[in-house]
């Protein structure tokens, strides 16, 4: 239970409010913080359902892909290593406490691996999606997609900085 309120809290929580509460300061030092970080606009209407659109399409790849490509992977090797039996013959240095587990830590290796893959997909599948969103998006606003993103997004924090504060 500890583990899983740290990681709660860690979520959720500025690294700029850890040990102190800055919110309640006057200084306009954190003043960026407060505005971008601390604030979350509550969407409605189609935006609301585009996110909403968005993150179900992006859980659904990840269910597919996660399906066909890493569980389906390893059904075959988890039946096979998990009844496997070794015959442990001339192991010298370790006695037969390596050779009798091999199967399992190479089991458990491959379940690392998985999992690993599984949390690496995730943002794969959300990139994938957001990409797609934001062309499909720009081509309901009007605006070109051929217009250089690097000069877009460069420019962008300069120009949200300078209007709201």
């Amino acid at each position: 239970f500890i583990a899983i309120a740290t990681l709660v809290f860690f979520a959720v929580m500025p690294l700029g409010g850890l040990f102190t509460s800055y919110m309640n300061k006057r200084s306009r030092r954190y003043i960026s913080s407060q505005t971008f970080t601390a604030s979350y606009i509550k969407l409605h209407g189609l935006d609301m359902w585009m996110s909403y659109l968005l993150w179900f399409l992006v859980f659904l790849a990840k269910l597919v892909e996660s399906y066909f490509f890493l569980t389906l992977s390893l059904r075959d090797p988890i039946r096979n290593l998990s009844t496997m039996t070794m015959r442990c013959v001339g192991e010298v240095w370790y006695g037969d406490v390596v050779c009798r587990n091999q199967a399992k830590i190479v089991l458990g290796l491959m379940y690392l691996v998985d999992l690993l893959l599984f949390f690496l997909d995730t943002y794969m599948w959300y990139i994938i999606c957001n990409c797609i969103f934001s062309i499909g998006r720009s081509f309901y606003l009007g605006i070109s997609i051929l217009t250089p993103w690097r000069n877009i997004f460069t420019r962008l924090p300069k120009r949200i900085y300078s209007k709201i504060l």
